[in-house]
């Protein structure tokens, strides 16, 4: 079961992602190719709804050439 803090930590998480690629200029199905990671996968984890592996947001990063931090 996931608590407040995690779902704020998962929120925040997200909304750096959409915020990073919004700035990047690019969209879902841009930061998908370039990850591997399907577009449907990627709006949950923006969302804050689905909980990502650190392998996943390490993948995320590169994509966007950001440190992981």
């Amino acid at each position: 079961m996931v608590d407040d803090a995690e779902k704020k930590l998962l929120a925040d998480v997200g909304r750096r992602i959409r915020e990073t690629r919004a700035v990047q200029g690019l969209s879902l199905e841009q930061l998908a190719r370039l990850t591997g990671i399907s577009a449907p996968a990627l709006s949950l984890i923006e969302t804050g709804k689905r909980d990502p592996r650190l392998t996943t947001l390490r993948r995320i990063a590169d994509a966007m050439r950001v440190s992981l931090a």
